[in-house]
């Protein structure tokens, strides 16, 4: 058995290398039945997004709908504080 170095891979070979792992992934997740989707959210560190949040908060206390509001949040995140 030969002990020879490996030759160091080129960035472009690198970079073929990591196409041909995700393609390969990918048409793995594929045959288990699932496919790629792609989520666009809201960032969150963005400044303007607590901004934001603390505007809807403020509209939605001062709204004379604000305890048909408040029942309707804790309708749908009763789940999320059962433990």
């Amino acid at each position: 058995m030969s002990s020879q170095a490996r030759k160091p891979l080129t960035p472009q070979e690198k970079a073929e290398r990591n196409r041909q792992k995700a393609r390969d992934w990918r048409s793995k997740m594929r045959a288990n039945g699932l496919r790629p989707v792609q989520l666009w959210v809201y960032d969150s560190r963005n400044p303007s997004f607590a901004e934001e949040c603390r505007r809807q908060a403020k509209a939605a206390a001062a709204s004379e709908h604000e305890a048909e509001i408040q029942a309707y949040i804790d309708e749908v995140s009763a789940d999320l504080w059962k433990e």
